[in-house]
């Protein structure tokens, strides 16, 4: 009889490793010390644990390996979850399965373990805040994006008006609202990269009028 129930436990083992799934999805609603609810297009995933329901919120990104606990049933969160820091709009909600990532890229680049080809591209750091936003206008006309063609001035207001909020995601949410249907994360990644240009490259009035580039700069002389 022993030897029958470690078979059958060895049997439901593998089943549930071969039923795991990793997953960008998005938090739909949480109940608190207990369960996340998860959606990933017409899919949904209650995910219990009790970690997860504290720390996470509604409308979040996370990305996460799920095993099963039967079928139907609840899941369990797998080790090395990532919440996204930024939220992702309803278009991209809608085609969220063509922006799933690849557990082990992203799990080798958190831990800088990549080769060199897998590393991200090296950000850009433009001297001025005019250079910072030139770059980014050009990129953007090229891939026929208009609300991210903007006058430096008021690129400087945006970021100027985001540093004085309560919500520190809230510059690149912006963004990503202004990109709208990004083709990959990858693609998402590198407008981003193109407006934190922007923000690091534009005169702080509490410091100054020096960008954070410049005070960067100052601090390691």
């Amino acid at each position: 009889m022993r030897a029958l129930y470690r078979g059958a436990a060895h049997e439901g083992a593998l089943q549930a490793v071969d039923r795991t799934r990793f997953v960008l999805a998005i938090v739909t609603s949480v109940l608190p010390g207990r369960s996340v609810l998860l959606e990933l297009e017409e899919e949904r995933f209650e995910i219990r644990d009790r970690r997860w329901s504290r720390s996470l919120t509604a409308h979040s990104a996370v990305s996460a390996h799920l095993v099963p606990t039967g079928r139907p049933g609840p899941w369990l969160p797998g080790p090395g979850w990532l919440e996204w820091p930024i939220r992702i709009g309803p278009h991209v909600r809608e085609d969220l399965r063509k922006f799933q990532v690849d557990p082990l890229g992203l799990e080798r680049l958190l831990q800088s373990r990549a080769s060199v080809e897998e590393r991200r591209p090296v950000p850009p750091q433009d001297a001025t805040l005019e250079e910072a936003v030139a770059r980014m206008s050009n990129a953007a006309r090229a891939a026929g994006l208009p609300r991210l063609i903007m006058a430096a001035t008021d690129w400087e207001a945006l970021v100027v008006k985001h540093m004085d909020g309560p919500d520190v995601t809230a510059f690149t949410q912006e963004v990503v609202d202004r990109v709208g249907a990004a083709d990959s994360v990858e693609d998402l990644d590198r407008w981003l990269q193109l407006a934190m240009n922007i923000w690091n490259t534009a005169p702080q009035p509490d410091r100054g009028g020096k960008s954070a580039y410049e005070l960067s700069r100052r601090g390691t002389r």
